[in-house]
């Protein structure tokens, strides 16, 4: 009993909260949910691809396209960071990867 309660528990916050949820990235001790990464790429998708269909970003999956966006993290070591995503023409995230101290730092995928 005690078990299907903290899973319904994790279900309702999960549900009302997406940020909590265990899929994303780490980056530098936070966790970046892929819900805020493809928000991210669907608002900027147009201005950061070439908008040209013969390109062959749009045949082939493994090119990809750097997305940099600024993000605060609540602590005082970085308050405002960087964040590249690479991502194919289908919209899959490739990687992420954080700026701070003047260098890149890979994030590491979070699987649920």
């Amino acid at each position: 009993m005690k078990i299907s309660l903290v899973a319904s528990l994790v279900a309702i916050l999960s549900n009302s909260m997406p940020t909590l949820a265990l899929d994303g990235y780490n980056c530098l001790g936070q966790v970046l949910s892929h819900d805020l990464l493809t928000e991210e790429i669907n608002l900027s998708y147009d201005k950061t691809v070439p908008q040209d269909p013969g390109n062959e970003f749009f045949t082939d999956s493994s090119i990809s396209v750097p997305l940099v966006f600024s993000i605060s993290f609540p602590q005082p070591d970085y308050p405002l960071t960087k964040v590249k995503i690479l991502f194919n023409h289908r919209k899959q995230i490739i990687a992420v990867q954080a700026f701070a101290w003047d260098k890149y730092f890979n994030c590491e995928e979070i699987i649920e």
